[in-house]
């Protein structure tokens, strides 16, 4: 019965979307800057396989992480059944396995599974986006009744070291998740709201938010459809201090935006530090995606973007530095020279899919 005013769950109830894809790409130290503190990759990675918990929920749940053979196996298996508190209705079965195999001292091998079971979907109402204030989904008029919402995904990756400086990664990914997967992203920004009339009593006027979504019949609806997702890497580090990435993904659902690496792009980051004063990064993204705008105008088809990013920092000393960078890629000067703030801690989003002609200059002191 608890409600807290000021905080909700619903980040830590859910998986984030990018613990839902396997990842072979190291995490960077930090990501996320908020009220001029610093999150690190130990603070944000228990919270990659949700638990269930919020209130009004009733949560059985089980995590079991075992390893073998000198930690050359890994698995983590989590499950939760979730049930309202006040009526015992259903609301989710989520099963969660993750497999990481070192097969040798080259070859990596992973193995994620996720099968999240739902109740039958309600007419008008969408299974997955809500407003957090109420607890209430939001309207969606192309959601029927009794369709099965429940969502799937099998995937399997594997990375080889040739070399001390050269390793090739790819995944398969075999899904029909279009929400979760992607933080909601595009789907939840067609949204709106207003403070409707839900009562009137004694001439008095009652209101509550009212949220709804548009623009949903360009996305999939309930039973949703399985797709494929293939992505490959390439590391490269050719000389000392300086590391080459070039990835690739071919995602056929074309709606899959620059919110983490599963957007269709190809892409390409290097960063140099000649000497531990100077640091460069240079970062170039084509992507393809059936735009936000156009979408909402009701064209489907697929375009083209280019983003250019670069960075050049030079360090006075420990208390002293000037940045300069062109366009825009989501980098904090401020945190050091390979940092993402964006929303994938592993380094795959983007602000802005096309390069944005911004010149920024800083210079720090710190007295």
């Amino acid at each position: 019965g608890f409600q807290q005013p000021l905080s909700n769950y619903t980040e830590t109830r859910d998986d984030e979307f990018w613990g839902r894809h396997l990842h072979f790409r190291k995490p960077f130290k930090y990501y996320y800057q908020g009220e001029g503190a610093l999150l690190t990759w130990d603070d944000v990675k228990s919270f990659r396989i949700g638990n269930g918990i919020d209130y009004g929920r009733s949560v059985f749940g089980m995590r079991v992480e075992s390893s073998l053979w000198d930690n050359k196996i890994e698995n983590l298996f989590d499950v939760r059944n979730v049930h309202n508190s006040q009526n015992n209705k259903f609301i989710e079965n989520v099963v969660h396995d993750e497999l990481t195999w070192q097969v040798t001292d080259k070859l990596t091998t992973k193995a994620l599974g996720i099968y999240q079971k739902m109740p039958k979907t309600k007419g008008g109402f969408d299974p997955f986006i809500f407003n957090p204030q109420n607890e209430v989904y939001d309207f969606n008029a192309y959601i029927k009744d009794g369709e099965d919402a429940s969502l799937k995904t099998g995937s399997l990756g594997m990375e080889y070291e040739f070399f001390d400086w050269m390793a090739l990664n790819g995944t398969w990914e075999y899904t029909n998740d279009i929400s979760l997967g992607y933080d909601e992203f595009p789907r939840g920004i067609f949204s709106g709201g207003n403070r409707s009339l839900i009562t009137q009593d004694y001439n008095n006027n009652y209101r509550d938010n009212a949220t709804w979504l548009y623009n949903q019949a360009n996305f999939p609806a309930p039973p949703y459809p399985f797709y494929n997702i293939f992505k490959s890497g390439l590391r490269l580090t050719p000389v000392e201090n300086m590391d080459l990435y070039l990835d690739y993904t071919r995602n056929a659902y074309a709606k899959a935006g620059q919110v983490d690496d599963n957007m269709n792009h190809v892409g390409f980051e290097v960063s140099y530090t000649p000497i531990p004063k100077i640091s460069i990064f240079l970062k170039y993204t084509y992507s393809r995606w059936q735009d936000l705008d156009r979408l909402a105008a009701g064209y489907t088809n697929i375009i083209g973007h280019h983003n250019f990013f670069t960075e050049f920092i030079y360090r006075m000393s420990e208390n002293q530095d000037f940045t300069l960078q062109y366009g825009e890629a989501s980098r904090d000067p401020y945190m050091g020279s390979v940092l993402d703030i964006g929303w994938d801690p592993y380094g795959g989003s983007v602000r802005t899919i096309d390069t944005e002609h911004i010149i920024r200059a800083y210079y720090r002191k710190k007295f």
